[in-house]
């Protein structure tokens, strides 16, 4: 029984410990000139990861041969698409480019996506996006994903 109580007196302890935290926090940020939620969303994490998911990415991080391997794949698919557009009339631009995927301007980014996605290809049309008028990034994928993907712009 002592070890009960000791425990719910840790825990009653740790409880206010981080109340008394958290109040000095809320103290702090009540006072800052920007809202509460304005300086939560100022300093939160650019995306909201789970722990199971962050377990599992730790995992694959440990398996530093196959990443390797599948960057490499990933750059020779990558200058492979790069090259393939390079000769497609309604291609106007090709960004630079050292991730898994090639940012591309169009002379018609809204017609060149819906008529990929007619054919079941999705790309991300970024013409929205400040100074991407026209724009479409195409994420690299398999071989064979690359090579349907050529096939259907050169259709365009």
């Amino acid at each position: 029984m002592p070890r009960i109580i000791c425990r719910a007196s840790a825990f009653r302890e740790s409880f206010a410990k981080s109340l008394r935290q958290f109040a000095r926090c809320f103290d702090h940020v009540r006072d800052q000139p920007v809202g509460v939620e304005e300086h939560f969303t100022e300093n939160k994490a650019a995306f909201n990861v789970n722990e199971l998911t962050q377990l599992k990415a730790l995992e694959r991080l440990a398996q530093k041969e196959r990443i390797q391997k599948e960057v490499r794949e990933i750059i020779v698919e990558r200058k492979r698409l790069e090259n393939a557009l390079k000769f497609m009339p309604f291609v106007k631009e090709i960004f630079p480019s050292e991730a898994n995927f090639v940012l591309v301007r169009v002379d018609q980014a809204d017609q060149s996506y819906a008529q990929l996605l007619d054919q079941g290809i999705v790309v991300r049309n970024r013409s929205k996006q400040l100074h991407c008028e026209n724009t479409l990034r195409f994420t690299i994928g398999t071989p064979n994903e690359n090579n349907t993907l050529i096939e259907t712009l050169n259709k365009l």
